[in-house]
């Protein structure tokens, strides 16, 4: 079975329309927090999504829930991320080569995708309607709001995107002997300053809209970023559907071993 794992709705919510759902299902965490799962199929290939949440904890806990339960043939994580590289644009796609650790300073650790499923990424988004680049991921443990800091980020790494997830789901994955494979979505330049979203979202990826009241509450002048913020996210949304369509088909032939 092919996963798709996503943090947050907006990331998975083109993909899950694309599929013919046959089950659906919440799942509680460990610590309280709930996972929602829908069981389908795509171009006649059984997939799996999986809503994890934001960060390591609820990705990584996620990613143990569906070994233990689901016959996984590839674990796919599709999401949105902060450009680091000037010349990215929003829905720019990143196939990422390599995902580092940036929580380690000193030795960054990383970890290589599955060549195979790369070859596939790179096959199915040739042709598409987004640019995409092949290219490194940096996985840190916050959300970076701030361009300077991604400038920083930037100068310490070589990695084209920040983002939370992929290193610990891909680490995970490989350690399981899983096939594993990131594909970011770029949802902000790496010149723009953003607002706080990691406090918009409640422990299942879904929007906390008493959270986001209360904050435009207090700060009105941010509300005129709002239309700007949604187009963004829908253009970095439908090219991770887009994607989607196009890869699951070539995937389907895809003999794991």
């Amino acid at each position: 079975m092919i996963v798709i794992m996503s943090a947050v709705w907006e990331e998975i919510s083109g993909v899950k329309n694309s599929i013919k759902i046959t089950r659906g299902l919440s799942i509680r965490g460990r610590k309280g927090y709930e996972r929602r799962i829908w069981v389908g199929s795509f171009a006649s290939q059984p997939v799996l999504l999986i809503l994890a949440g934001m960060g390591k904890e609820k990705a990584m806990d996620s990613a143990q829930y569906i070994r233990d339960h689901y016959p996984i043939t590839a674990l796919i994580f599709l999401g949105f991320a902060g450009a680091l590289a000037p010349e990215l644009c929003i829905g720019d796609l990143i196939l990422s080569g390599k995902i580092i650790n940036g929580s380690s300073i000193e030795f960054p650790e990383a970890i290589e995708a599955d060549q195979d499923l790369l070859s596939l990424a790179i096959q199915a988004a040739q042709g598409g309607a987004f640019k995409f680049l092949i290219g490194n991921s940096l996985t840190v443990d916050k959300v970076i709001t701030c361009s300077d800091e991604k400038r920083a980020l930037s100068a310490r790494h070589d990695a084209l995107v920040v983002e939370m997830e992929s290193y610990w789901v891909g680490k995970f994955a490989t350690d399981s002997g899983i096939r594993f494979l990131a594909i970011r979505s770029i949802s902000d330049l790496a010149s723009e300053n953003l607002l706080p979203f990691d406090h918009f979202y409640n422990l299942k990826g879904s929007q906390r809209w008493k959270a986001v009241w209360r904050y435009f509450r207090t700060k009105p002048e941010d509300l005129g970023v709002i239309p700007k913020l949604y187009l963004n996210s829908r253009k970095a949304r439908n090219s991770l559907t887009s994607f989607f369509q196009a890869f699951i088909p070539k995937i389907g032939n895809f003999a794991v071993q």
